[in-house]
């Protein structure tokens, strides 16, 4: 029987100082998926950080820092044996 799957999920991350570094604001991210099974077959979309939110994750006391990662889209086509 077919059947149609949905979630979303809410990630927050605190601010973050490592030492002397810059602190790192906190940030809040958005992901969300959309699946359908049909007999093996199983297709599914995830996203995550649905509204694009450009950010730093990390910033460390030797002086570099790092954006976080952009939205991401996987597609998938799964069959079970």
């Amino acid at each position: 029987m077919p059947a149609f799957m949905a979630g979303a999920g809410v990630r927050y991350m605190s601010a973050f100082t490592d030492g002397t570094a810059p602190q790192t604001p906190s940030v809040t991210l958005f992901d969300a998926m959309l699946g359908f099974d049909r007999g093996a077959w199983r297709y599914a979309l995830n996203v995550q950080n649905l509204t694009d939110k450009v950010y730093v994750s990390t910033c460390l006391g030797r002086g570099d820092c790092w954006w976080g990662t952009r939205r991401t889209v996987i597609a998938s086509i799964r069959y079970r044996f």
